[in-house]
């Protein structure tokens, strides 16, 4: 998906590399307040261990080469099938549950409907994934993708296809948080197993 913004720039979505890590944690402390933000070695633990849940929005103009972080997707898998603290600390491959938890936008490539796009990217690759039978989902796919939000964020996930599920129990930072959940469709070959 390529989507024009001022400045002659195309915004595509990719895999973040290793290469990307520290960029998205600088963006992540930009993003969050001190007391909802990963801490760096969380978020690098995160990606080491699962870095194929972490998509990019990127940005390339005519005059530059190469790509620019804008924002990203993060995530990971758990045995739970509802969104908790401890869910957030570990990765547990082949778990029916994938728990997003950040979803940053630079805010000068926000309200440009990017957010939303990227949103609708990893779900669709997550969906692509698990349709077949290679890759990190050859023994266990998962049902559902977690997350919480603050509740005047929530029309953006179910903007999205997210279901609110009500108040989560996480106590994370500031305020009230609600748990949004998105099903995930499993492929025919394997339901009939």
């Amino acid at each position: 998906m390529v989507e024009l913004v001022p400045g002659r720039e195309r915004i595509f979505f990719d895999w973040v590399t290793a290469a990307e890590v520290e960029a998205a944690i600088k963006h992540e402390h930009i993003a969050f307040p001190p007391d909802e933000a990963d801490s760096p070695e969380q978020f690098r633990y995160r990606f080491k261990h699962a870095k194929h849940l972490f998509l990019g929005a990127f940005a390339a103009s005519d005059q530059a080469k190469g790509r620019k972080l804008i924002g990203h997707v993060c995530g990971t898998q758990s045995p739970l099938t509802y969104y908790t603290k401890e869910s957030m600390s570990v990765h547990v491959a082949s778990s029916p549950s994938i728990c997003v938890h950040s979803v940053v936008l630079l805010e000068s490539y926000q309200k440009k409907g990017i957010g939303l796009q990227m949103m609708r990217e990893y779900l669709l690759r997550i969906q692509r994934q698990i349709s077949s039978s290679e890759g990190e989902y050859r023994h266990g796919k998962p049902e559902r993708v977690l997350l919480v939000t603050h509740d005047e964020v929530r029309p953006f996930y179910e903007k999205a296809g997210f279901i609110c599920k009500g108040k989560s129990d996480v106590a994370l930072g500031q305020g009230v948080w609600y748990e949004m959940s998105y099903p995930l469709k499993q492929s025919s070959s394997s339901t009939s197993k």
